[in-house]
């Protein structure tokens, strides 16, 4: 039983990633078990770093940074994105396509306010205790601590990216391109016309009852 949830969560996790590549290139749907194959490649030669003699070092300083700062940083950017910038009401209607009803009140209060506060007194906690990375009665050089900055720091570079391209793409003045940069896109529809129609009689309703 154990073996087969360890697999599943593998699976889940290819899957997401397939996913969300499919999602943002449609034209690689007919490649996707390429995709797929080169996706697990790449995972299981860069995993092999694990498996060696300092592998678990390697791995500590990894989970030390990452799972400890960056997720929880990309956490909150992703509720201040779901809860403000595209919309709980907006987000509600595209569940309520799918599964035939709205998130519940519960829900929409947890993206916008419980869970981002939680988040940001979570990383600012985490920032104020920081510690050098240890492995045991190992301490790390001061060399290791400043890579495991640089990883961490890596992997926030594609949301300041990203961000500076969504405000540069505006027109205006800085400021004004900021605002619109903070607005959802006219684009963030259904992909198949015959949802648009309902899509925007849901999203007129709710904004309709605000």
């Amino acid at each position: 039983m154990l073996i087969l949830l360890i697999l599943d969560s593998l699976f889940s996790m290819v899957e997401t990633v397939i996913s969300g590549i499919m999602d943002q290139y449609p034209f690689l749907l007919k490649w996707r078990m390429h995709v797929t194959l080169g996706y697990c490649i790449t995972s299981f030669l860069i995993g092999i770093i694990f498996t060696t003699e300092g592998g678990m070092y390697v791995y500590q300083l990894e989970d030390w940074y990452i799972s400890t700062i960056f997720i929880t940083f990309a956490g909150f950017l992703e509720c201040i994105t779901l809860g403000w910038i595209y919309g709980v009401n907006r987000f509600s209607a595209d569940i309520e396509l799918m599964i035939g009803r709205p998130a519940p009140l519960f829900f929409k209060i947890s993206w916008r306010y419980i869970t981002p506060i939680m988040l940001l007194i979570l990383l600012i906690s985490t920032l104020m205790m920081y510690k050098p990375p240890t492995y045991g009665s190992y301490v790390y050089p001061e060399y290791a601590a400043s890579i495991g900055w640089i990883i961490a720091s890596v992997s926030c570079v594609p949301f300041v990216v990203l961000a500076f391209l969504a405000v540069y793409r505006q027109k205006g003045t800085v400021l004004q391109r900021f605002k619109r940069s903070l607005e959802p896109a006219t684009t963030w529809v259904p992909a198949k016309s015959s949802y648009r129609v309902l899509y925007h009689a849901v999203n007129n309703r709710d904004d309709t009852a605000n």
